[in-house]
């Protein structure tokens, strides 16, 4: 990540790909067979959280707060919206995947990293 920044990102678009390709691989569908294109519902946002031990160690970063920017497939959609999947367990922790760590508090400055992530998304 870029300075001020402390933390590590993924390149969204890639995270997606690679989603997108266990997802339809674990989900088998035979509907998907007679389908030439699906859209992908996603879900995304930010969260920190707070209270995670500090260990004295040289160089480490004075905070016990991280951010995380996550994104979920809420849904799967044929071209004329029906929706073809729903995703069992959108609200479980296991459907999240990471797209960025950031150490430090939610703030204006930090969080206008989400609307440049959400470009990336929709490029």
């Amino acid at each position: 990540m870029e300075e001020p920044y402390v933390g590590i990102k993924f390149d969204y678009a890639e995270a997606l790909k690679i989603s997108a390709k266990q997802l339809f691989r674990s989900i088998n569908l035979p509907i998907l067979n007679n389908i030439n294109e699906v859209h992908l519902n996603i879900h995304d946002g930010l969260d920190g959280s707070g209270g995670h031990s500090i260990f004295n160690q040289k160089g480490s970063q004075e905070t016990n707060n991280i951010i995380m920017y996550m994104f979920r497939v809420e849904n799967i959609q044929t071209r004329d919206r029906q929706v073809i999947w729903t995703n069992p367990t959108h609200a479980s922790a296991s459907s999240c995947r990471p797209v960025m760590l950031l150490l430090g508090k939610e703030t204006r400055e930090n969080c206008t990293l989400v609307r440049d992530l959400q470009k990336e998304r929709q490029n």
